[in-house]
C-alpha cells in the first residue's frame, strides 16, 4: 500500500528557501495533477472537482471525449497486506493522500467507502489486526489531455461555481480494508490462520472450514464496493471477493486522477482555480499532531462501562461530577480546535495564507494543551476505573466503602471533627482511613497498610469493617491509621485500639522509606543479567506461571502465561527424534533462529500486578558472551545502561546462572562490573542471584558457587552478598514441560512425577524471591547512582544539546551585532520516532531565518534498512528529537548580556568537560563525542556557505565555531599539573547547571518523550487476571 500512496503525495512547496515569490507559488500549484481515492463514487470523466474542500461537484460534467481500457500490464495478483495496526498510521495502511486524510479527519469532507475507517472510532491495540486487499484492473481516460473547452461552454457551465481540478482519469478495481480484533489467547493460531487466507486469496481461491470461519468474531470491513462493505464476517467478505476478481463489470473507482481547470479552460480565473497544497514543513506538524489527536481520541471515547458508573454515582458523586463536566469542557475545546485547524487548512488551500518558514508554527501551545487535556482526562477516567474496580472488591470481601467527603454532612476542615463524626456515625465498625494523596507520598506504606485491611478481613470474619477514603476531603490525613472504638477493643481483646501503620505486623522489620519517584511509580524494577543462554527470556515466562499456579495441575488445566515466544529442542520417542516446541506469537525481539547469539534483541519490560496497588517489572537484557563478538556485548551492555536510565529505581539486579558450569565466562564478569561501576555503591545491596535448571542440582547453586564466590572476591566491590537470603534457585524445565504437554508431547510417569515436585518447589522459590524483593530491599534511587561512568553517559547524553544551544547562542549574538532587524531565532526541539536518523550523506534543505541560513533536519527511518536513501547505514545518525526554528516575540527575546552570560556559562561548562573527559575518564581526543558533534556542526556551517551566496553571517558562526574548538581543544596538551583538580562532585554540579539552562533543559525533555515512546513500545502489560491467583501469596507472610 505504501507505493500506492507514496505516488499520491500532493506536489509540495519548496521550502529550501524563503525567496520563492507568490508568482511562483501560484505556478507550481496550478500545473500539477492529484490523485484521490474517490468518496463520492462518480464515473464520469470531466466531473468538476474542488480540492480545497476535496469535493467532487453537483454539477455537470465537462463534456470531453474519453475511453475505457483494461490497464497496459492488469496485475495478475491483489496486491494483500496483512499485519499488525498498532503502530502504524491507517492513511499508510490504504494508501490515501495526505491532503485527503486532513480533509476528512477535520471534517471538510464526509468519507464514505475505503477512506471512512479513518474516522471509524474501532479500538486499535496489539491484538488488532488488518487485511487489506487492492486490484487494480481498468481505467476511463481522456483520449486527448490537451483538449480545450470553449470559454463559452465553461461560463454558462460553471458561472457561479469555484473549480481547481478536473476528473480525468478513473482507475477501477477492488480496494478492501477488513479490521479485526483477535482472541489474547488465540493470536497465534488466527495470525497464522489469516496467513493462509491471504495465501488462498492470492490463488483466488477461499477454502477454510466453518469451525475456522467462526473463530474471527469482531471484524469491521471498509471497501469502494458496497455491497463488501455491508458484509459482516472475514468469510462472506473473501467469499465476495472470488467471486468478483473476474467480473470487471462490479469493480467500482479505486482512484482518480485529476488536471487542473485551467489546463482545460486557460481563461478559467485563477483565483477560482487556485489551490495550494500544504508544503512539508506544515505537513510534517499536522500531520502527526492529527495522528496523535486520532490515537488519543479512540482512547478518549473507551468509556466506563454501566457497572463502573454505578458505583462512581453511588459512591463519589460529587467528583464523578466534576469528572464529567471536565470531559465535557475538554470536549468542547476538541471541538473548537478542529473547526480552527479546518479554517486554517482551507486558508491556506484558498492562497489566503502564505506559508512562510517564519510565520507561526501550525501548531501551537493551545494544540499541545489540548493534547494534554485530553491525557489528562483518559488519565482520569483510567483513575476513577480502578477505583470503581477498588469499590467493587471490597464489596466482595464484605468491606463497607465509605467516601468521607460525602458521608459529612456539612464540609469540614476540622480532622478531629470528622474522625469524631465517623466513630459516631459507625460505632460497631473497624474504621481503617485510607487517603490517595499518602499513596502517592509512599505507596509502600499505602499497600501494607490495605494488606492488614484484607488480612483483617480474613482473621476476624466477624468484624464489620470499613474503608474510610479521606482522598476527596480538603484536608488531609497525616498517616493511614484505625480510628479507635470502645466496643471493637473489647472485641479484639486488644490493649490498644489506635494502630498506625508503624504498628503492623511487618514493622519489626526494618523499613527503607520511599523516595518520591518510586511512590510516584509505584513499580518493583528487577533487572534480569545472564549469559547468553542461561534461559533469562523462559525464566521470565516461569516465574509469572509460578506466580499464578501454586499447582502443575492447575497450570495444565489453564492456557500457559506466554509473555514471549518459546523455541527449545527436546528429544522425544524411543528413538530420540529431536523436535523443536514452539509457543506464543512471533516476536521481532526474540531471535531463536541463530543459536549463541541472544535470543533477545533489545531490552524490554514485563510488568505484572502483585497486589492493588504494586506492580512487578522484569527487564529482559540481551544476554552476555554473544557470538557475534565484544563489540556486540558492548552495544548490549550500553544498550541495557541507556534502557534503565529512563527509570526512576532499580529494586532488584538479578544475576541469572546455570549450576554446575565449570568456568564463569569472562564477559559476566566484565558486565558486572561495568554495570557496578556505572551505578555506584549503592547498589550493592540490591544483588541478588537466581539458578536456572537447578532440579538436577537439588535446588542449589552446585559447582559455580565457588567459582561466584571467588569471582566476588576478585572484584573491587567486597560488600556484594552470596548468601541463601539473597540466592533463589528453579526449574525452567519445569515450565518448558508444561509448553511440550500443551503441543501433545508423552511423557512417562516418573517424569510427570519430577516434573510436578520441580514446580511445586519453584513456586515456593518464586514467593521467597517476591518477598524479598518487595519487602526486605531499599530501593536503589536513580539520583544516588554516582559514578565516573554515570557522569560519562550523562555528558555524552547531553552532547547534541549542550553544542545546539551553544551554536545557536552565538549565531544569535552574531544577528544582534551585525543584521540590520536584530531579530533572534528560537530553538523548538520536538520528540521523534524511536526508529529516526539523519543522514549525513544526503543533501538537507536550507532555510532562510531573518539574515542566517540554517540546514534543517530532515529525518530518516531506519529497519533493516532507510526509508529516504541508499546511503550507507553507517552515515546515519540516531536522532533522539528534531529541532525547529522560530523568531523570538519581543517580549521574550533574551538581552544581548543575557546572551553574553549564557555564552561564558556554556564554553566553561563544556571545557571543564574535556578536563573530564581528559583526565577522569582518560579518554582519548579521538574518541571525544563533544569535539565529534563539534566539528560535524562546524561542517555544515561550511556547507551551507558553499551552497548560498549571501551566507556573510553563516561565514561568521563558521568562523566562530571553530574558534572555540580551538579553544576547546587546548584542554587535550595540557598536564595534569597545569590543571586544578576536578572532582566526580565538581562534575555532577556542572552537569546540574547545563540541565537549567531553558534551551538545553528544553532539548533534553524531547528526548525523554522519545526515549518513553521507546520504553513504552518495550514493555508488555499482563492482564491483572493473569496473576490474581498469586497475590495472596505475598500477603499470607505478612
Amino acid at each position: 500500500m505504501g507505493s500506492r500512496s507514496s505516488k499520491r503525495q500532493p506536489p509540495q512547496s519548496s521550502i529550501t528557501t524563503s525567496e520563492d515569490s507568490s508568482d511562483n507559488e501560484v505556478n507550481s500549484f496550478t500545473c500539477d495533477e492529484i490523485h484521490r481515492i474517490p468518496i463520492d463514487q462518480s464515473d464520469t470523466i470531466g466531473s468538476l472537482y474542488d480540492a480545497r474542500q476535496d469535493l467532487l461537484l453537483k454539477v455537470s460534467a465537462l463534456n470531453i471525449r474519453s475511453a475505457v481500457t483494461t490497464l497496459e500490464k492488469p496485475e495478475t495478483y491483489p496486491e494483500i497486506n496483512i499485519g499488525k495496526l498498532k503502530g502504524k498510521k491507517l492513511s499508510d495502511v490504504i494508501g490515501i493522500d495526505k491532503e485527503l486524510y486532513l480533509s476528512i479527519y477535520l471534517k471538510i469532507v464526509d468519507s464514505d467507502g475505503i477512506s471512512s475507517s479513518i474516522k471509524h472510532p474501532f479500538t486499535i491495540n496489539k491484538y488488532t489486526r488488518f487485511l487489506s486487499y487492492y486490484y487494480p484492473t481498468k481505467q476511463n481516460q481522456l483520449n486527448n489531455k490537451h483538449t480545450i473547452v470553449k470559454s463559452k461552454n465553461i461560463e454558462k457551465l460553471i458561472a457561479n461555481t469555484n473549480i481547481t481540478h478536473v476528473v480525468t482519469t478513473i482507475k477501477y478495481g477492488i480496494h478492501v480494508m477488513i479490521v479485526l480484533q483477535l482472541s489474547p489467547n488465540d493470536q497465534s493460531d488466527l495470525d497464522q490462520l489469516l496467513e493462509k487466507i491471504k495465501e488462498q486469496l492470492t490463488e483466488n481461491t477461499f477454502d477454510i472450514s466453518t469451525t475456522e470461519q467462526n473463530r474471527f468474531t469482531h471484524t469491521k470491513v471498509f471497501s469502494n464496493i458496497p455491497d463488501i462493505a455491508r458484509l459482516k464476517k472475514l468469510a462472506d467478505v473473501c467469499q465476495k471477493l472470488t467471486d468478483i476478481k473476474s467480473d470487471f463489470s462490479q469493480h467500482r473507482p479505486i482512484e482518480y486522477t485529476l488536471q487542473p481547470i485551467r489546463h482545460f479552460c486557460p481563461s478559467y480565473p485563477i483565483e477560482k482555480a487556485r489551490f495550494v497544497p500544504l508544503n512539508q514543513q506544515y505537513m510534517d506538524q499536522i500531520e502527526p499532531y492529527l495522528h496523535q489527536l486520532s490515537l488519543r481520541r479512540r482512547k478518549w471515547n473507551i468509556s466506563l462501562n454501566i457497572e463502573e458508573k454505578q458505583l462512581l454515582e453511588k459512591y463519589l458523586m460529587q467528583a464523578y461530577e466534576e469528572f464529567r463536566q471536565q470531559n465535557s469542557t475538554v470536549a468542547e475545546l476538541y471541538h473548537v480546535r478542529v473547526e480552527q485547524k479546518k479554517n486554517l487548512i482551507l486558508q491556506i488551500r484558498n492562497g489566503d495564507i502564505k506559508q512562510d518558514p517564519l510565520s507561526k508554527p501550525l501548531i501551537d501551545t493551545e494544540d499541545e494543551t489540548l493534547l494534554k487535556a485530553i491525557s489528562d482526562v483518559i488519565k482520569l477516567c483510567n483513575t476513577f476505573r480502578e477505583k470503581a474496580q477498588l469499590i467493587d472488591n471490597l464489596m466482595k470481601q464484605d468491606i463497607e466503602y465509605l467516601n468521607v467527603k460525602e458521608g459529612l454532612t456539612k464540609d469540614d476542615n476540622n480532622l478531629k471533627r470528622i474522625k469524631t463524626q465517623i466513630v459516631h456515625d459507625n460505632e460497631k465498625k473497624f474504621i481503617y482511613c485510607f487517603d490517595e494523596k499518602l499513596e502517592k507520598l509512599n505507596s509502600s506504606n499505602w499497600n501494607a497498610f490495605y494488606t492488614q485491611l484484607i488480612n483483617e478481613r480474613k482473621n476476624n470474619s466477624k468484624l464489620e469493617l470499613v474503608y474510610a477514603d479521606f482522598s476527596y476531603c480538603s484536608c488531609q490525613l497525616s498517616q493511614m491509621e484505625i480510628l479507635p472504638s470502645k466496643e471493637i477493643d473489647q472485641l479484639r481483646k486488644a490493649s490498644r485500639a489506635e494502630s498506625t501503620l508503624n504498628s503492623t505486623p511487618s514493622s519489626s522489620k526494618t523499613k527503607h522509606p520511599n523516595e518520591s519517584n518510586l511512590s510516584r511509580n509505584n513499580i518493583i524494577n528487577v533487572l534480569l543479567l545472564g549469559e547468553s543462554g542461561v534461559g533469562k527470556s523462559t525464566f521470565v515466562n516461569a516465574i509469572v506461571n509460578y506466580f499464578n499456579f501454586d499447582t502443575l495441575q492447575k497450570a495444565r488445566s489453564s492456557e500457559p502465561i506466554v509473555l514471549m515466544p518459546v523455541s527449545f529442542l527436546m528429544t522425544v520417542g524411543d528413538k530420540f527424534e529431536e523436535k523443536i516446541i514452539r509457543f506464543g506469537d512471533e516476536d521481532p525481539n526474540e531471535n531463536h533462529h541463530h543459536p549463541g547469539q541472544s535470543v533477545t534483541q533489545h531490552c524490554r519490560s514485563y510488568v505484572f500486578t502483585i497486589d492493588s496497588r504494586t506492580k512487578v517489572r522484569l527487564i529482559d537484557t540481551p544476554g552476555m558472551g554473544d557470538t557475534r563478538g565484544l563489540d556486540q556485548d558492548d552495544l548490549n551492555m550500553e544498550h541495557i545502561i541507556s534502557f534503565i536510565t529512563n527509570l526512576s529505581h532499580l529494586n532488584a539486579i538479578c544475576i541469572l546462572l546455570k549450576p554446575n558450569e565449570s568456568k564463569l565466562n569472562v564477559v559476566l564478569h566484565s558486565y558486572f562490573n561495568r554495570l557496578l561501576s556505572f551505578l555506584g555503591e549503592s547498589v550493592h545491596h540490591n544483588i541478588i542471584f537466581c539458578f536456572t535448571n537447578t532440579r538436577g542440582t537439588f535446588f542449589a547453586p552446585g559447582n559455580t558457587g565457588p567459582l561466584l564466590k571467588s569471582m566476588l572476591a576478585s572484584c573491587s566491590f567486597k560488600d556484594i552478598l552470596f548468601k541463601k537470603t539473597n540466592t533463589f534457585c528453579f526449574d525452567n524445565e519445569s515450565f518448558r514441560y508444561l509448553v511440550a504437554c500443551k503441543k501433545n508431547i508423552e511423557f512417562d510417569d516418573y517424569q510427570k512425577e519430577e516434573y510436578q515436585h520441580s514446580w511445586v518447589t519453584s513456586v515456593n522459590e518464586t514467593n521467597r524471591l517476591m518477598q524479598y524483593v518487595c519487602k526486605e530491599l531499599k530501593p536503589s534511587l536513580q539520583k544516588d547512582w554516582t559514578s565516573i561512568e554515570h557522569a560519562q553517559f550523562q555528558i555524552n547524553r547531553m552532547s547534541r544539546p549542550l553544542l545546539e544551544t551553544i551554536k545557536n547562542t552565538i549565531r544569535n549574538m552574531i544577528l544582534l551585532n551585525k543584521s540590520s532587524s536584530k531579530s533572534l531565532i528560537r530553538l523548538c526541539p520536538s520528540s521523534v520516532n524511536t526508529n529516526s536518523y539523519i543522514c549525513m550523506e544526503c543533501k538537507r534543505s536550507i532555510i532562510k531565518y531573518d539574515d542566517i541560513w540554517i540546514l534543517r533536519d530532515e529525518l530518516h527511518i531506519l529497519s533493516d534498512r532507510c526509508d529516504r536513501c541508499q546511503c550507507d547505514l553507517s552515515r546515519h545518525s540516531k536522532a533522539n528529537y528534531i529541532l525547529k526554528y522560530e523568531l523570538y516575540e519581543k517580549k521574550q527575546k533574551p538581552s544581548l548580556d543575557e546572551i553574553k552570560t549564557n555564552l561564558d556559562q556554556l564554553k566553561h561548562i563544556i571545557i571543564q568537560f574535556a578536563y573530564f573527559y581528559k583526565y577522569l575518564v582518560h579518554m582519548t581526543k579521538e574518541n571525544d563525542p563533544l569535539l565529534s558533534v563539534l566539528s560535524r556542526m562546524i561542517n555544515e556551517e561550511k556547507t551551507i556557505c558553499s551552497y548560498k551566496e549571501n551566507h556573510i553571517l553563516n561565514a561568521n558562526l563558521y568562523d566562530e565555531l571553530k574558534s572555540f574548538r580551538n579553544e576547546y581543544e587546548k584542554v587535550w596538551p595540557v598536564k595534569m599539573s597545569n590543571q586544578k583538580s576536578l572532582s566526580l562532585m565538581n562534575v555532577y554540579s556542572l552537569i546540574k547547571n547545563a540541565r537549567e539552562m531553558r534551551e538545553i533543559n528544553e532539548q533534553l525533555s524531547m528526548m525523554k518523550q522519545t526515549e518513553d515512546i521507546y520504553m513504552n513500545e518495550h514493555e508488555k502489560q499482563v492482564s491483572k487476571g493473569s496473576v490474581n491467583n498469586g497475590i495472596d501469596k505475598i500477603h499470607k507472610k505478612h
